[in-house]
């Protein structure tokens, strides 16, 4: 961000929401306006955007390739009536709630392209259409590289969970 010109208070001053986008344009600056909209409506501070940068080079599926999409960062600094992280936690929370709903309201032709993976002052999750161990190869210069991606498998032996692709499922951090 220091790049962009914008320099981050101390953490747990601000969150970071890892943003989905629509690649068709009109859609995607929809998607971001109402967020920023609703950040602000919120008594937050919208602190700036980032492109996450990713390697679009390495080799993945054609479906995977084909379904990719904007992958942003959006930085929300706490409001004046936002004393404590966990408040702050909260508050990202219900952004991320209230915004998905009102984007979904505006039924953009790419709407439901628009996913939040995570909004916190905390946690940051890395997720795509990829496998356990693409996922650092994928987020190019992320933070990720340095710790090892976690992966958990699910099964129906273990537990049921209720999926439309079967009864296993794998869910990447």
């Amino acid at each position: 961000m220091a790049r962009q010109g914008v320099t981050l208070p101390p953490p747990g001053e601000y969150g970071v929401g890892m943003i989905f986008l629509p690649r068709e344009h009109a859609s995607r600056l929809a998607c971001e306006q109402e967020l920023e909209r609703t950040v602000r409506a919120e008594g937050q501070v919208v602190l700036g955007w980032r492109n996450v940068p990713v390697d679009r080079d390495m080799p993945m599926s054609p479906l995977v390739r084909e379904r990719e999409p904007v992958i942003r960062q959006i930085f929300i600094g706490r409001g004046a009536d936002v004393m404590v992280p966990d408040a702050l936690e909260r508050k990202l929370y219900v952004i991320r709630k209230t915004a998905s709903h009102k984007i979904q309201a505006l039924k953009l032709k790419h709407g439901r392209e628009y996913f939040v993976p995570s909004m916190s002052g905390r946690t940051v999750v890395y997720k795509g259409l990829l496998l356990a161990d693409q996922v650092g190869q994928y987020y190019a210069t992320c933070a990720i590289r340095a710790s090892c991606p976690r992966s958990r498998w699910y099964t129906s032996a273990s537990r049921p969970i209720p999926s439309r692709r079967g009864n296993s499922r794998i869910r990447t951090a």
